[in-house]
């Protein structure tokens, strides 16, 4: 596999959750745990949670996943980035038409391309993208314009074929999520709570459709067939196993997402997280040789 700018496991929360547990605090506790990126879902255009993170700790890469072109234009976006650490990663994507403004949701991957003209454009040094896909155009882009992307909601089978579109070179970055507590009854609750999110999504719908579910899946949160093949735990060794899967399957970085009845970020579980996986993590990570 390449090597990573994102290294190989990371922790995967939204802006939101980590505010609340202090957005400080969430980075420092995913550093002490030996990941190797945060990523920050639902950023909804704000990125100083980024910097703070940044400032904060001295090895972990912060990443957005994603920002949506629709909440900050790239002009704006490309005037503001600032990033003297090196360790900040900016996920992109065109998310859905129902959070763009009327009409404007036309030829999702020229207004994409036409997005990452406007960064190279407007800046001396470029801002190190990934792209949010999980389409084969999509990830053909972020193969020749990024250094990767980050998928979500996908099968180990459905990794393997994002790889063959993505290329060989550039970073698979692939969420997982997991539940760390309880049995697999609170697996699936807590899963059914997630992806309730999601499955009303046209793009979502059409993926998982391509993973060979239809529209018995789709509904009350989705079924247990979907939520046993997209959730992992609680079990340590059903966490590692899916981890394995992934990456045999072509994922070069899993981003953990630890699922919970908590509206905070789940520090306790990713240090508890982080003691089964040990063998899991990067060593350079533990004694700070990672950059």
């Amino acid at each position: 596999m390449p090597s990573a700018r994102v290294g190989s496991t990371g922790v995967f929360t939204s802006l939101g959750r980590a505010r609340r547990s202090g957005a400080a605090d969430t980075g420092r506790c995913a550093e002490r745990a030996s990941f190797e990126t945060l990523w920050l879902a639902d950023v909804r255009g704000d990125l100083s949670a980024l910097t703070e993170i940044t400032a904060a700790t001295t090895e972990i890469v912060t990443a957005t996943a994603v920002l949506s072109i629709w909440d900050l234009a790239a002009a704006d976006l490309a005037r503001t980035w600032d990033d003297p650490t090196n360790r900040m990663v900016l996920g992109v994507g065109v998310s859905h038409p129902s959070m763009a403004p009327p009409g404007s949701y036309r030829n999702p991957l020229s207004l994409l391309e036409n997005y990452l003209d406007t960064l190279e454009e407007s800046r001396p040094q470029p801002i190190p993208c990934m792209i949010g896909a999980n389409g084969p155009k999509m990830l053909e882009l972020a193969g020749r314009r990024t250094h990767g992307a980050i998928t979500q909601l996908v099968t180990p089978e459905r990794t393997a074929r994002q790889r063959e579109w993505l290329g060989s070179t550039a970073t698979l970055a692939t969420e997982v999520k997991v539940v760390t507590t309880g049995d697999a009854a609170d697996r699936r609750r807590l899963g059914r709570a997630n992806l309730g999110n999601y499955l009303h999504l046209p793009g979502y719908q059409k993926n998982l459709r391509a993973m060979g579910f239809d529209d018995r899946d789709f509904s009350g949160g989705g079924s247990d067939r979907l939520v046993d093949a997209l959730v992992a735990g609680p079990d340590p060794d059903q966490i590692r196993e899916r981890m394995r899967q992934q990456r045999d399957a072509g994922a070069d970085h899993l981003a953990l997402h630890v699922l919970s009845d908590s509206s905070d970020a789940p520090l306790s579980q990713w240090t508890d997280l982080a003691g089964v996986l040990a063998d899991d993590l990067d060593p350079q990570m533990k004694d700070g040789s990672h950059r």
